[in-house]
């Protein structure tokens, strides 16, 4: 079993997973960082982390996205992430 695979196998990280696949089917994914990372042209737009007590979406850009409930987290002037417990 792959790393990606034995990830799939929490249901929440499998919803994710096909949301971004669903939304933007010419992604590609690989294993980095301890995650499932999702590039786009070789340029990482995303990816899906898991943590002992939750579990983080990351946007390489969310910081530009429409976020009026302010649910992305992170100070850092692109990446925004959602951290689900």
């Amino acid at each position: 079993m792959d790393k990606i695979t034995k990830f799939l196998d929490n249901p929440v990280v499998k919803k994710a997973h096909d949301i971004f696949l669903k939304t933007a089917p010419q992604l590609t994914e690989k294993f980095i960082y301890g995650g499932i990372g999702f590039f786009l042209n070789k340029i990482q737009v995303g990816g899906i982390y898991v943590s002992h007590n939750h579990i983080s979406i990351t946007f390489s850009q969310g910081k530009s996205f429409d976020d009026p409930q302010c649910l992305l987290l992170g100070s850092g002037k692109y990446r925004g992430y959602i951290k689900i417990h």
